[in-house]
């Protein structure tokens, strides 16, 4: 039992670990520009960090902690706020590919199992962001929680979030927008200098 929890902790590092420390490089690292004027609203009240590499959001009205990698276009994010689906304890990441205009989004809600890891339902999806069209998603249950030793979330045992392809295509948004005002912001942060 306790070599299973060990293991899981140790996925669980390893999968945070590379997204704070740097995604997938793309082979264009071009400023996203948004087609739209963006009223900036979604950073206004963040404590943010900016570097050349990654931009760093606490306490935003949308999460807990956010990491964006320039470079790699992939987010990290913490305690996302805004879908009720995810709860209020979470971890998930966001990653453009530019070369096939898509953005993909892995997210797994946390039901406390004490063991310090986040674990509970996934949700994966990838969007065509030209088309808006969910090219793939993929709905994976809550693990056996008896395996964590934790019986008192046995009801919580499969949980599963399903989510309808509209529900998924405003997540889509939500981010692609996100990220589009995080780049606007780098790009005139280096006008600035």
């Amino acid at each position: 039992m306790l070599i299973k929890k060990l293991i899981c902790l140790l996925f669980v590092f390893l999968f945070t670990n590379l997204f704070l420390n740097g995604c997938e490089k793309s082979e264009e690292n071009a400023a996203i520009i948004p087609e739209v004027a963006l009223e900036g609203q979604l950073l206004q009240a963040a404590t943010k960090k900016t570097n050349q590499t990654h931009y760093e959001l606490t306490n935003s009205e949308f999460a807990e902690y956010v990491n964006y990698n320039y470079e790699g276009k992939c987010m990290y994010i913490a305690g996302l706020k805004p879908f009720a689906e995810f709860g209020t304890t979470n971890e998930g990441s966001v990653a453009l590919n530019l070369e096939e205009n898509i953005l993909i989004f892995g997210m797994t809600k946390c039901n406390d199992t004490g063991t310090g890891s986040i674990d509970g339902p996934h949700v994966y999806f990838k969007m065509d962001m030209e088309t808006g069209e969910i090219l793939e998603k993929k709905f994976s249950p809550a693990p056996d929680y008896v395996l964590f030793a934790a019986e008192d979330l046995e009801e919580h045992e499969g949980e599963i979030i399903s989510l309808s392809d509209e529900r998924l295509l405003e997540i889509g948004r939500f981010f692609a927008m996100l990220i589009a005002e995080i780049e606007a912001d780098f790009v005139a942060s280096l006008e600035d200098n």
